[in-house]
C-alpha cells in the first residue's frame, strides 16, 4: 500500500474503533464470509425446499417423520 492508502485506513480503524486497520481488514473479512455463508445456505434451503414440492412433501412432515424416528 502507498503511504497515503496506510494512513487513510489507519483513520478509518480509528474512527470505528479498531487499534489499527489490521483489526479493522480482518472484522470485514470475517464478515464477508459470514456473509457469504448465509447466502450459500439460503441458495442450498432452497433448492432443498423446490424439492420436497416436487415430490409433495412439506417441510412439516419431515420434521414429522424425523421426530417418530427419534421415538423408535
Amino acid at each position: 500500500m502507498t503511504k497515503t492508502l496506510e494512513k487513510e485506513a489507519e483513520k478509518l480503524a480509528r474512527v470505528f474503533g479498531y487499534r489499527n486497520s489490521r483489526e479493522l481488514i480482518n472484522d470485514a473479512v470475517e464478515d464477508k464470509i459470514r456473509h457469504l455463508k448465509m447466502v450459500m445456505f439460503s441458495g442450498v434451503a432452497e433448492k432443498v425446499k423446490s424439492g420436497l414440492d416436487r415430490v409433495g412433501l412439506s417441510a412439516e412432515e419431515i420434521i414429522r417423520k424425523f421426530e417418530n424416528a427419534r421415538h423408535l
